[in-house]
């Protein structure tokens, strides 16, 4: 890829959006999306959202960019105001909001203003994949480097769940140079509390009052392979109630973006594999659930820190390595885990309760975790020195 063309054209088009930098910028006015407006109220930035409404009532006017206006009229309830997504109006709250917060990225030709404090949350915990494709097949490509720089520096915030995401993904892939808040991820906090409310509220929504749960939650592949699912799930079930008793569902959870078709996969397993992708809240489920298995999902983090059991089913090591990378082997990250089916029955019949409890908390040192609990809070707070810092807008 010609990264010095790119990033003429992103200079070009990043020069005609100074139109907007006209509008003043409004104080205590918010922006927020989660995973560019795909319909999406979730992750850290909603969490911050709704700190900041509880915690500083009336201090902030809170707008959130959403694909259907309609699925989240709820929100209006609350005091949110919608924009559609990249709308002209959605342009111009970007340029005049004086805090702007991201999980994924906002448009990266927007400047950013002197008076304005833009967040990325970052959507992903823990430091497992290369966040720059092909990256470590251009590492001495400067025009590459200046590409990410100028791309990530429109904001002046970045938070960090770990020592390895600070320096693997922020500073390395993201070529990121600016402040950098080592204090967890927001919607991480929600584990260092009694959710005993939350467990029962996702038990009863899916039918699974007396049931243990397992959850399977593989990552999202460009190709949309769908070998991470092909498993004998009644198998599986029957391992887990031989290993540790109890009556086992299994709730499957696909990447928003994955277009599989678990239609056969349902019919083949009947009410023992339950599709939970459509649920609005992944934390919830990972809150609910008694083991996770996944691949190289960065939802692994956040289950890691319930200490609960975590296996790796990887069929596809060697070609997502080659393809992604990782910043460290899977085999260091201190997880057993699995390349075929039998790898992965074999694991859950050999390791006990207290030895996967000793696999995440050598996870959490390995990466170096950041997670307290106290994440939205220290966001907030930063927030709000920075709205009563800086001169009238």
């Amino acid at each position: 890829m010609n990264y010095k063309f790119k990033d003429l054209q992103f200079k070009a088009i990043q020069f005609v959006s100074h139109i907007f930098c006209v509008l003043p910028i409004k104080k205590g006015q918010c922006f927020f999306m989660s995973h560019r407006g795909a319909s999406q109220y979730s992750d850290s930035p909603m969490y911050i959202s709704e700190y900041l409404s509880d915690k500083y009532d009336g201090m902030f006017k809170i707008y959130w960019m959403v694909n259907d206006l309609d699925k989240f009229s709820y929100l209006r309830e609350k005091g949110v105001k919608l924009v559609k997504y990249n709308s002209l109006k959605s342009f111009i709250l970007m340029n005049t909001s004086q805090i702007c917060v991201t999980n994924c990225g906002f448009n990266s030709v927007l400047i950013k203003r002197r008076d304005q404090l833009r967040i990325n949350t970052l959507h992903g915990g823990g430091a497992y994949k290369s966040n720059t494709v092909n990256r470590k097949n251009n590492a001495n490509n400067e025009d590459l480097v200046k590409y990410q720089s100028d791309r990530s520096n429109i904001y002046n915030l970045m938070l960090s769940g770990c020592k390895l995401s600070t320096s693997a993904n922020i500073r390395n892939d993201f070529c990121y140079q600016g402040k950098v808040l080592e204090a967890g991820m927001p919607r991480n906090d929600v584990f260092f509390k009694d959710n005993h409310d939350l467990v029962q509220k996702v038990k009863s929504f899916y039918d699974c009052d007396n049931y243990k749960i397992l959850l399977w939650a593989p990552t999202w592949r460009d190709d949309n392979d769908d070998k991470n699912i092909r498993v004998n799930f009644s198998k599986l079930k029957n391992v887990l109630d031989e290993k540790f008793g109890g009556k086992w569902k299994i709730l499957l959870r696909l990447h928003h973006l994955s277009n599989i078709d678990l239609s056969d996969v349902e019919e083949q397993f009947g009410s023992a594999v339950i599709n939970t992708t459509s649920y609005p809240n992944v934390q919830e489920l990972l809150l609910a659930a008694d083991i996770l298995v996944t691949d190289y999902s960065s939802l692994l983090w956040d289950f890691a820190l319930q200490e609960k059991p975590i296996v790796l089913y990887t069929p596809d090591l060697e070609s997502y390595g080659n393809e992604r990378g990782f910043n460290i082997p899977v085999s260091d990250w201190g997880l057993p885990y699995a390349t075929n089916q039998n790898e992965l029955f074999e694991i859950f019949s050999q390791y006990s309760a207290e030895e996967f409890k000793k696999f995440t908390k050598d996870h959490l040192k390995i990466f170096g975790s950041y997670e307290t609990g106290k994440a939205t809070q220290k966001v907030c707070e930063y927030i709000y020195d920075f709205v009563n810092t800086s001169k009238e807008c």
